[in-house]
């Protein structure tokens, strides 16, 4: 996993209307990154545009915790290659 290739999937999002944060913690035997993504959109939206397009980098990357609340996301996926 690069620096290059989590910016440019946090300015994809960002361009989608997203608000993306960046986490990285080290974990006892391996580092890992989180995106946090608050957006004003719904299930449908995460399903078809969000996560294909973090998938594209990050083909392994998974949902790990947050919800969808109305037409409001706000949820965090850890990345890995």
């Amino acid at each position: 996993m690069t620096y290059h290739q989590e910016l440019a999937t946090k300015v994809a999002l960002e361009a989608l209307g997203a608000t993306v944060g960046i986490r990285h913690r080290q974990l006892a035997h391996r580092e890992k990154t989180y995106l946090r993504i608050k957006a004003g959109s719904g299930h449908t939206t995460w399903s078809f545009i969000i996560m294909p397009k973090i998938r594209e980098n990050f083909p392994d990357a998974y949902l790990t915790s947050g919800g969808f609340w109305g037409d409001k996301l706000e949820v965090t996926v850890v990345l890995e290659k």
